[in-house]
């Protein structure tokens, strides 16, 4: 009996101490954060355990993945982006006012213009109407559901058609705009400037607007290229032609609105990615603005909840993953990967802005070839996965 009573608590003091010895490995081997919460401390969301991963993003990628595959990518996100400061945010669409427009661009009396108005939808199905007011030769405004187009006339009518700054475009001529560094007493942010002040006349704040591209117009590349398509046929002399003086000369901007220090990207594909639609366009000349296109803009909020974007690593893996199943001939090379906020709906005039990675690849013949076609996918850029939802 009192051998039985020895073995019975042995067996207690085994399961005891084992028991102690459990719970303090456990102590041991808490996270920082679950000690602080243990402890009743307060929990700072960057402790151990829920500490965000630090993301640094290349400025370019480059890697052959195979005989028909390559990457030589330039990445493209934000002249002030900090990938580990990406801001939940929400927006809805600004509606233009005609009452505040209308007399900032405009350059007569709005009686003196010819008035026109009607119904429509928008690009995004939005009920709405279309007003503009036209004299040609005073300029011209459209107000659209949720665009803004502005240009003078008859100034615009003309040199719009001897920009042709598009790669594809067969009478491309950027390179004789771009071999101008800048007009003679006017800098390229001093017209810049002047612009974002005269539209700050609408109400609409313009602190979230900048641009990426610049190009230098002055009259000698305006006469001259004029001058070689009235030769070629493309244009007729008299009907599209102008005497171009100093006071036509200016800068032509490429321009967005900015969220997180990111493109909020305005076309409703990403197809349409590099295309009209893309980027807002602003040609502001010596003596004012002359054009002024925004496809649409938007009343952002931003939250303090930080989003945690995935590394690049992951992108570049979907693009293999993608492109290795595509059955074709030609060869493909992801040439840019531009990391921009894209409005994903969630409401009536409610959105939610979505980081995404807008990825250009070029498909080519034959590895001498020229390029023949170009492809655009839509990557999320904090899961990673593909969004063929939005076209790409």
């Amino acid at each position: 009996m009192l051998k039985r009573k020895s073995k019975l608590w042995v067996i207690i003091l085994i399961i005891i101490v084992s028991a102690l010895i459990w719970i303090m490995w456990r102590q041991s081997h808490l996270s920082y954060t679950a000690y602080l919460k243990q402890s009743g401390q307060e929990v700072d969301s960057t402790a151990e355990g829920e500490s965000s991963r630090e993301i640094t993003l290349p400025e370019t990628y480059t890697e052959k993945v195979n005989d028909r595959l390559y990457f030589d990518a330039k990445i493209i996100t934000g002249e002030d982006f900090d990938p580990n400061q990406v801001y939940q945010a929400s927006a809805r669409i600004y509606f233009p006012d005609a009452e505040a427009w209308a007399p900032v661009l405009l350059q007569k009396d709005l009686s003196e213009y010819e008035y026109e108005e009607m119904d429509s939808q928008g690009l995004r199905e939005i009920p709405g109407k279309i007003k503009s007011w036209s004299d040609e030769l005073s300029d011209y405004l459209r107000l659209d559901v949720e665009g803004i187009y502005y240009w003078k006339q008859p100034e615009m009518n003309c040199m719009s058609g001897l920009f042709h700054f598009d790669a594809i475009d067969p009478m491309n001529n950027r390179e004789a705009f771009e071999s101008v560094a800048k007009i003679d007493g006017l800098s390229q942010q001093e017209a810049w400037d002047t612009a974002m002040h005269q539209v700050k006349g609408t109400g609409v704040d313009t602190k979230d607007w900048t641009y990426d591209t610049c190009l230098a117009v002055n009259s000698e590349t305006l006469n001259d290229q004029q001058q070689k398509l009235v030769e070629s046929g493309n244009i007729e002399e008299d009907d599209l032609t102008l005497d171009w003086g100093e006071e036509d000369e200016g800068y032509y901007y490429y321009f967005y609105q900015q969220c997180n220090g990111l493109m909020i990207y305005p076309a409703l594909s990403v197809l349409d990615y590099g295309g009209a639609y893309s980027r807002g366009q602003l040609y502001m000349s010596r003596s004012g603005i002359y054009e002024l296109n925004i496809p649409v803009l938007f009343d952002v909020s931003v939250s303090d909840e930080v989003q945690q974007l995935c590394d690049f690593q992951t992108i570049v893996d979907t693009l293999k993953n993608h492109y290795e199943l595509y059955v074709t001939k030609t060869y493909l090379t992801v040439t840019e990967c531009r990391l921009v906020e894209y409005p994903i709906q969630t409401g009536e005039n409610e959105y939610q802005m979505q980081p995404i990675w807008i990825c250009k690849t070029e498909e080519y013949m034959g590895a001498e070839a020229s390029n023949t076609a170009i492809d655009i996918l839509a990557v999320n850029a904090v899961t990673g996965e593909e969004m063929t939802e939005l076209g790409g």
